[in-house]
């Protein structure tokens, strides 16, 4: 069992970016312990350094207890670095380790052996996390976090059908990509900028298609971190925003009329100060009071997120308004799955025929006595039930 702890960071670290990294320091013993940066997915290393150097000193680490690991694709001189005893000496010293965002196929790649097993570096660090050190990243760096690391694409491409075998450098890539990330966090599928980039369909078919299914899968938003203490098997938010927990079965995707269909996949989303057992699957919502039934705030009629210009744009805060804190009474109805439900769309061109519209409803419902939401500043909700359901939609120019 592991002593250590986890930083996970869902990426753009702006007004909680003191917390997260305060959270870092804590968890490696304090200012005067010993850290070392980790750039492998930086495209500018020296520049991420820098940038990650002034963090640390403004919340009191001093200069020299800051060190960087010359370890990236990007630089020729440094590609070697994982294997550098100079760059293992250095490692072996500290008591923190960060790894910057920027494209998670590069850190694989920097810090794996051709054949898939561990460099020095990589196994010094599994080391030192065994004994108590801890380890963080953002974006990219949460993405290597898990045993199944996402490498790319998108919600629509990983519903329709697009797969990539190998990294394609453009991060918007549709076809999903899935890899062998570095397994710190051995609980499930960790994915990441989760509410600008509206993720839920690409972890779902990742977790599927990746045989995790049955276990949780963890999305989390920008400027938002969960701290995982690996011996207690527990996390915390820290953050501004939340992260999603996505459960689903092995038999959750069907196929209906050439499409994919996703069905019944529970969906539960903690913000700050909220904590997961990851032993149990138990929920701790702080200083939040459960909405009971009849003390809804909303009467919004069949509400439906349409795109880009919806009001309460995130998935969280869509959910929470129109779902969880909404009128059941409002909401459509699925009275075979005793559902109340509201819905949004996901649409794109079809792969082969680029005139034809490949579209699907998500419906995102609430069920009696199973799904709950925790009110205080912020919204936490639990067992939202998630179907994404193919739909034949034509779009026409108004004369």
């Amino acid at each position: 069992m592991s002593n250590g702890t986890l930083i996970i960071a869902g990426g753009q670290l702006e007004s909680s970016s003191a917390r997260i990294f305060g959270a870092y320091i804590k968890a490696a013993g304090g200012t005067q312990k010993q850290f070392a940066l980790l750039p492998a997915a930086s495209g500018n290393p020296e520049e991420a350094f820098v940038k990650h150097t002034r963090t640390l000193v403004h919340l009191g680490v001093p200069e020299a207890n800051i060190v960087m690991l010359e370890v990236s694709l990007a630089k020729a001189e440094w590609k070697d670095g994982a294997r550098d005893p100079a760059q293992l000496q250095k490692a072996s010293l500290a008591d923190g380790f960060w790894i910057y965002g920027g494209d998670q196929n590069a850190v694989v790649s920097a810090l794996r052996e051709p054949d898939g097993a561990d460099s020095p570096l990589l196994a010094l660090m599994r080391e030192k996390l065994a004994n108590g050190a801890v380890i963080g990243g953002s974006s990219a760096g949460a993405a290597v976090m898990s045993d199944i690391m996402i490498g790319g694409g998108t919600s629509f491409g990983a519903m329709a059908g697009l797969r990539a075998k190998s990294a394609s450098g453009e991060e918007i890539s549709d076809a999903l990509l899935s890899a062998k990330g570095f397994g710190f966090f051995t609980a499930g599928i960790i994915d990441q900028h989760f509410n600008t980039r509206a993720r839920l369909a690409r972890l779902a078919e990742a977790a599927i298609e990746d045989g995790n299914a049955g276990r949780p899968a963890f999305g989390i938003a920008e400027d938002t971190a969960m701290v995982v203490d690996l011996h207690r098997e527990i996390f915390e938010v820290v953050g501004s925003a939340g992260v999603y927990i996505v459960n689903l079965d092995s038999d959750a995707r069907k196929h209906r009329g050439g499409q994919v269909q996703i069905e019944n996949l529970i969906l539960s989303y903690l913000n700050d100060g909220d904590r997961y057992f990851l032993d149990s699957g138990i929920f701790s919502f702080s200083g939040r009071q459960e909405i009971l039934p009849g003390s809804e705030y909303y009467r919004v009629e069949k509400p439906i997120a349409s795109g880009v210009l919806s009001g309460y744009g995130t998935l969280a805060e869509f959910i929470a308004n129109f779902v969880v804190d909404n009128d059941p009474a409002c909401l459509f109805e699925d009275k075979a799955k005793n559902l109340s439900y509201a819905k949004s769309f996901l649409m794109g061109t079809g792969l082969e025929d680029t005139s034809k519209t490949l579209c699907w409803e998500i419906r995102l419902g609430r069920r009696p006595g199973f799904t709950r939401g925790w009110v205080g500043t912020k919204t936490s909700f639990e067992n939202i039930i998630v179907d994404i359901i193919p739909v034949s939609i034509t779009i026409s120019s108004v004369s």
